[in-house]
């Protein structure tokens, strides 16, 4: 099973701003030779007509007019795109003993099943068709309780596992002695769309642009020990936890772009 999500985002920048416009007033002595201020005419703004009145022995009288600005092209849109594998995974309690035959029905060892770890099955491809270059980070919780009585010595709690390479991944969920909550996770850096780049026109860089692609891929995998009998309640295929994915602009679209 394949799910794909769409992530388009918009950064914007609103600005305004008021200016206050001074009307310089005439200083004009009269017979008496006491100053007063005299109304030098009409005040017009963006077809906007104001007439200052002045009192006699005022000092001054302002006009103001609010300014407003509107940005418009060039944002910082970015458009991702996020592919799923079909994340099954599966856990094996090991031999079931038949007390019928008298014998195990299996050999297999306690685990999860390191043949569902496939790129098919295990996949998280994120492509960037951005102008600008983004970061994808990865998270996952628990949604089911795997474990809620005391974990038998040298167990570790049932988590998440995401790796940047599939057989690293694998061998992990083969040696079946790994504790989830220790494990690094990994973040993509994925450069701007290669098409997004013509000629003339300004784009969002990375220094490092030229040693990325606009497309990456983790793995993502279950490990840990469940709590015993869980066969009961698991016994197909269910909804156990939830997988995020966090995308966010690159550092370097907050500090310049170059044609």
């Amino acid at each position: 099973m394949k799910r794909k999500k769409i992530f388009r985002k918009g950064v914007g920048l609103a600005l305004s701003f008021a200016v206050a416009a001074a009307c310089i007033m005439s200083n004009v002595l009269t017979a008496s030779a006491e100053p007063h201020y005299q109304d030098t005419g009409d005040y017009s703004a963006e077809d906007q007509t104001a007439t200052q009145n002045f009192d006699e022995g005022a000092d001054s009288n302002l006009l103001t007019k609010n300014v407003q600005a509107q940005f418009q092209g060039g944002g910082i849109d970015y458009y991702v795109s996020i592919e799923f594998g079909g994340m099954q995974f599966q856990y094996n309690y090991g031999p079931k003993w038949d007390p019928v035959s008298h014998t195990y029905q299996s050999t297999t060892s306690a685990g999860w099943n390191a043949d569902l770890v496939t790129a098919d099955n295990s996949k998280i491809v994120v492509t960037n068709s951005s102008n600008f270059p983004v970061t994808a980070g990865f998270g996952y919780e628990n949604t089911f309780a795997f474990n809620q009585q005391p974990l038998p010595a040298n167990k570790y709690a049932v988590g998440g596992v995401f790796n940047e390479t599939l057989n690293t991944l694998k061998s992990l969920v083969q040696a079946n002695a790994v504790d989830p909550a220790a494990q690094s996770v990994p973040t993509l850096k994925l450069k701007s769309d290669p098409a997004s780049r013509v000629s003339g026109l300004p784009y969002y860089y990375t220094s490092d642009d030229a040693s990325l692609s606009n497309e990456g891929t983790v793995y993502f995998a279950l490990m840990g020990t469940p709590d015993s009998g869980l066969n009961s309640s698991l016994s197909t295929y269910s909804d156990v936890g939830t997988i995020t994915v966090t995308i966010a602009p690159a550092t370097s679209v907050l500090t310049g772009i170059t044609p």
